[in-house]
């Protein structure tokens, strides 16, 4: 699938039998960056966790949402609960934070960037709980509603709802940490 703003192309290969949950994981994410990227934009070369990341986990959960907590479970395990052992490279950091050159290959953009990008904010999520982090997003949201979005737009929102500096938590997931 691919994102722009306003649309989503789908590959006709997802429409086979067979095909049914990847088709509906990829339009899901696919939707959600018509919020993380359509409306909240950033610089996709640069800083591509930030539409990545928050996509991917948005996309886990309307599982939740649509389904319950089991099927965000196991969504969460099979599309992003890898542990670091499968996630890393012999002697390449995990960097989500890196620009987009940084990666010599897709796979491993996807891994570092998506997958590690989403754990990143699965765990924000369980620290700060549901009211904390809906209401730091929807902040971030508003604050940055059809403007180009840096971290520190989203390490704002995140202390103005909290009254707590979350950069450091984050800082360690985008520096490789």
């Amino acid at each position: 699938g691919m994102e722009y703003p306003g649309a989503v192309l789908i590959t006709d290969r997802l429409y086979n039998a067979g095909n049914e949950n990847s088709l509906e994981y990829v339009v899901v994410h696919e939707v959600a960056h018509q919020w993380w990227y359509g409306m909240i934009g950033n610089d996709e070369i640069d800083d591509p966790w930030l539409d990545e990341a928050p996509t991917e986990y948005s996309t886990l959960l309307y599982y939740r949402d649509r389904y319950g907590d089991a099927r965000f479970d196991r969504e969460y395990q099979t599309n992003v609960g890898l542990p670091l052992s499968v996630l890393t490279r012999s002697g390449t950091p995990m960097k989500v934070g890196d620009p987009i050159s940084a990666y010599s290959d897709g796979l491993w953009y996807n891994i570092v960037v998506y997958k590690r990008g989403a754990q990143m904010f699965y765990d924000l999520h369980q620290e700060l709980g549901d009211a904390a982090f809906f209401g730091a997003m929807q902040r971030y949201f508003k604050a940055m509603f059809l403007l180009n979005a840096k971290k520190g737009d989203l390490y704002e929102a995140l202390s103005k709802e909290t009254g707590c500096d979350w950069s450091g938590h984050l800082e360690r997931y985008l520096n490789g940490g």
